[in-house]
């Protein structure tokens, strides 16, 4: 009868179970193996396919509720029809209604199948809409990234063309334009940034300790400060053939190359000098003794570090042999890191110095290692007498290398003494206001608290001038000399 057959409408309530499926899409949809693109085509698919299956199955209800009657949708073609069929005819007007085609060979009759079909209609609405927006989504998002780069990319070229750059130049700049586009969504900087502070440390000495303990410039550093440092580092990526550091340039960077090969070019015994009216440098600006000496940097080697500690010009060029990552220290984010470890930047300041020492006595080492990079072995490097050196000019050149030695000791003890003034100074003066804090965090990082200024007043003698009992205590548990 009629009210057996309304209750066979509660088999409906069988979809319901389809709300499982969310589940298994929510972790497919994260799922770093399983392709996006091919996710949401199967997903939106079915999701098509389960909502006309519906449609069918309830305009087939209301055609058998009325006996197949002449005022049904399906009344007129049934009697040539097995069950499977109606289905078929139920299900194939259900997806050209949802598909908006509209052939006219089916249509709801009666209002019960008219007010059914018009909901069905709007739902088909929402529906759509979203299967639509998703997949747009999906495209959309990579013609976007295309659109910005060839944005980019047609400014760099009325840049190039507005400033008159030679063909070969605007070659590099597009080249390093579509190397820095390409991996900028993997940078650290955008991968980093989803993670807290502590997660973001355990990356970075991951990723970059190995290369920093290779270095004798970080011996005997703090790991506070090498945490710091990586913190406050920026990754920059060169192609082969650029430039990392200019012959002459005052460095406002320090680098640490972290990936590929860079080559050290070093002119010996000549002073480049550019005329007003030339803006390259050509052959005929070099004498026929003078040549052309070359070194390879790899991994784990700083570049331009006593240039960028001493603020002095930069002898050599550096340029990329290959494809180079570089964690890049600003002189600012130094200055910074300073501040808050005094002690560890003035171990790396006496690490140059040995550095710069045990080249002097190694004298006729290359000289390029000094110039650009923390690359040497002390063990390996031996040097007995003149006579190691081949050529005629070999006293001159040898003189020439140990005055300039001499020349960056003399500037790396300078700003030794400059950094070690300007921190004596602050620790004197928390110690006059009762700045706890900044004595704490001073002598915490190293800070010998016994340095004494240009009047060989302590921090301890200041403090027990001005009465400030705290910082008394403070020093001596850092164990000022009373």
């Amino acid at each position: 009868g009629k009210a057996a057959l309304l209750a066979s409408l509660a088999r409906m309530l069988r979809f319901v179970r389809l709300h499982r499926m969310k589940k298994l899409s929510d972790m497919l949809q994260y799922d770093p193996r399983v392709s996006l693109l091919w996710f949401t085509l199967i997903r939106n698919f079915a999701a098509v396919l389960a909502l006309t299956h519906m449609e069918a199955c309830f305009m087939y209800f209301l055609a058998r509720y009325y006996d197949f009657g002449e005022d049904t949708w399906l009344g007129p073609l049934v009697e040539d029809m097995a069950g499977s069929s109606r289905y078929v005819v139920s299900l194939y007007w259900s997806i050209v209604t949802f598909c908006t085609v509209g052939y006219g060979d089916f249509s709801p009759t009666n209002p019960i199948e008219q007010i059914w079909g018009s909901v069905f209609m709007l739902i088909n609405v929402v529906v759509a809409a979203w299967i639509i927006g998703s997949i747009t989504l999906l495209i959309v998002k990579g013609d976007e990234r295309t659109g910005e780069y060839r944005d980019s990319l047609q400014t760099l070229q009325q840049y190039g063309e507005m400033n008159e750059f030679d063909d070969t130049f605007m070659r590099k700049l597009k080249a390093q334009l579509r190397l820095e586009f390409n991996n900028r969504e993997i940078s650290d900087e955008q991968v980093l940034s989803n993670f807290p502070g502590a997660v973001r440390r355990k990356i970075l000495r991951k990723l970059y300790m190995e290369h920093l303990v290779k270095t004798h410039l970080m011996t005997g550093v703090r790991q506070q400060f090498v945490d710091a440092f990586l913190a406050s580092c920026k990754v920059e990526i060169f192609n082969p053939g650029e430039e990392i550091v200019e012959r002459g340039a005052i460095l406002s960077d320090l680098f640490l190359l972290v990936g590929g090969v860079a080559e050290i070019v070093t002119l010996e015994g000549t002073t480049q000098t550019l005329e007003p009216e030339k803006d390259t440098f050509n052959e005929d600006n070099f004498d026929a003794d003078e040549h052309l000496r070359r070194q390879k940097l790899e991994a784990g080697d700083f570049i331009g570090d006593i240039g960028f500690f001493t603020e002095s010009p930069q002898v050599d060029s550096v340029t990329c042999l290959t494809v180079c990552k570089t964690l890049t220290m600003s002189q600012a984010s130094y200055k910074l890191l300073a501040q808050d470890h005094p002690g560890s930047v003035g171990k790396i300041l006496q690490n140059l110095l040995t550095k710069v020492r045990a080249l002097q006595v190694a004298l006729p080492k290359s000289l390029e290692i000094l110039r650009a990079g923390s690359t040497f072995d002390l063990e390996a490097t031996t040097y007995n007498s003149f006579a190691d050196v081949e050529d005629d000019n070999s006293q001159d050149q040898l003189r020439h290398r140990q005055e300039t030695l001499t020349a960056v000791a003399d500037l790396v003890k300078m700003h030794m003494a400059k950094q070690l003034d300007d921190q004596t100074t602050r620790l004197l003066f928390a110690a006059s206001r009762g700045d706890t804090r900044t004595i704490a965090l001073m002598c915490s990082q190293g800070f010998d608290a016994n340095n004494a200024d240009y009047d060989d007043r302590t921090a301890l003698m200041v403090a027990a001038m001005k009465g400030n009992t705290d910082v008394v205590r403070l020093l001596l548990e850092y164990h000022a000399n009373p």
